[in-house]
C-alpha cells in the first residue's frame, strides 16, 4: 500500500502560487519588494563600514606605466599611476592557497610580501585580481601587473619622472 505524504503549508502555498490571481499575489509581492529594499539598504551600510575600515589600512595600488630609457640630452622617463585607497580586500581561502602552491606560486616572496588577497577593489571602482602567471614568473605579488603599497600617505594620480643628461630628475603629476 502506498500512502501519499502530507503537504505542509509552505509546499501547499508553492503548489498553488501559479493558480493565484494577480490581486491575491499583490500583498506577497509588496512584502517581497519591501524586504528586498531593506536588505539592499542594510547591505550598503555594511559595505560602507567595511570600506571605511579598509581605508584605515592606507593601502593603494601602484600601476606601472611606460619606461623609456634614452641617452643624450633627454635621458628618458618613467610613468606610473597610484590608485586608491583600497576599499575592499577579498582574501584567499586555505584551499585556494594550496592550489596556487601546486601551480608554483609562493606564499611568501623574496621581498617579504605574503600572499593573502585574490582581489582588491579601489575607491574609483578599479578591480585588481591576483596574477598567478606573473607572480610565479617574476617572484613578486602582482595584481594585473600592479602591486600594493601599504601605509601610503602620498598623492593619487598619474605621474611621470623625467631625467636629463645632468642627472637631474623631476616628477610631473597629470
Amino acid at each position: 500500500m502506498s500512502i501519499k505524504k502530507t503537504t505542509n503549508a509552505f509546499q501547499y502555498y508553492l503548489k498553488h502560487w501559479k493558480n493565484l490571481s494577480e490581486e491575491e499575489k499583490a500583498p506577497f509581492l509588496e512584502l517581497e519588494k519591501q524586504d528586498k529594499m531593506r536588505y539592499e539598504g542594510e547591505r550598503k551600510i555594511e559595505e560602507e563600514k567595511e570600506a571605511e575600515e579598509t581605508k584605515k589600512l592606507k593601502m593603494y595600488i601602484h600601476c606601472s606605466g611606460d619606461r623609456v630609457p634614452c641617452v643624450g640630452l633627454d635621458n628618458g622617463f618613467s610613468s606610473w599611476t597610484i590608485r586608491g585607497p583600497v576599499v575592499k580586500l577579498v582574501e584567499f581561502t586555505e584551499k585556494e592557497l594550496e592550489k596556487l602552491e601546486q601551480y608554483g606560486c609562493k606564499r611568501q616572496h623574496s621581498d617579504g610580501q605574503i600572499l593573502k588577497y585574490k582581489e582588491i577593489i579601489v575607491e574609483d571602482g578599479g578591480k585588481f585580481t591576483f596574477d598567478k602567471k606573473r607572480s610565479r614568473k617574476y617572484d613578486y605579488i602582482s595584481y594585473n601587473g600592479a602591486y600594493i603599497i601599504e601605509n601610503y600617505d602620498g598623492e593619487v594620480g598619474k605621474f611621470t619622472e623625467y631625467n636629463n643628461y645632468k642627472g637631474e630628475r623631476w616628477v610631473v603629476k597629470y
